[in-house]
């Protein structure tokens, strides 16, 4: 989880911060995620997603994303520094070139071009009121609030509320959470 800002070199290199590198361990996939953004994931979590995949239909639709998804897969390590070497298609394809952000997401690391994901938040931030909406009025259940914390935790770094959220939760007290999600999210614009 969190949300950090690094500068990626001329040569492709990404320092990823230490707390998320025992997370992923000594190797571990980096691939083309959505959004233009790439994926980052432990070999674990790695192997769930390609068994996953060896469910999916054989349609043209699954086959495409397939190509698209696995083609740019390339195992990775750590140097000595902590860095990732990243391959230049994934550069292109996720416009990196200087300021980079580094999200944590559930199962997963995302690496950003910072203009990507600064574009991504203003778009996406007058929507969040009618995102929480639509996600708890028709089915709520643990699932959707997980979801709903994961992706305000990648906007803002609320951790002490957290705590609040999951007491409410425990309490089935649902409609408290949205009130809070959005205050919380109304005294940060």
């Amino acid at each position: 989880m969190g949300e950090y800002h690094y500068s990626i070199d001329d040569k492709g290199r990404l320092t990823i911060p230490a707390k998320l590198r025992y997370d992923l361990g000594e190797k571990f996939i980096v691939t083309r995620g959505l959004d233009n953004c790439l994926f980052v994931y432990p070999m674990n979590e790695w192997n769930n997603v390609i068994n996953k995949y060896k469910e999916l239909p054989n349609t043209k639709d699954a086959r495409n994303f397939m190509r698209f998804f696995l083609s740019g897969a390339t195992v990775c390590e750590f140097d000595k520094q902590g860095r990732i070497n990243i391959q230049m298609p994934l550069l292109k394809y996720a416009k990196l070139t200087k300021d980079c952000v580094i999200i944590g997401v559930n199962d997963r690391l995302e690496i950003w071009s910072k203009d990507m994901w600064d574009e991504f938040i203003s778009q996406n931030e007058d929507n969040l009121s009618d995102i929480a909406d639509s996600l708890f009025s028709v089915n709520l259940n643990w699932y959707a609030y997980k979801c709903i914390i994961r992706w305000m935790s990648r906007i803002f770094k609320f951790k002490r509320r957290i705590t609040l959220y999951n007491k409410c939760v425990n309490e089935n007290q649902y409609q408290k959470i949205i009130e809070l999600i959005i205050k919380n999210f109304k005294r940060r614009v």
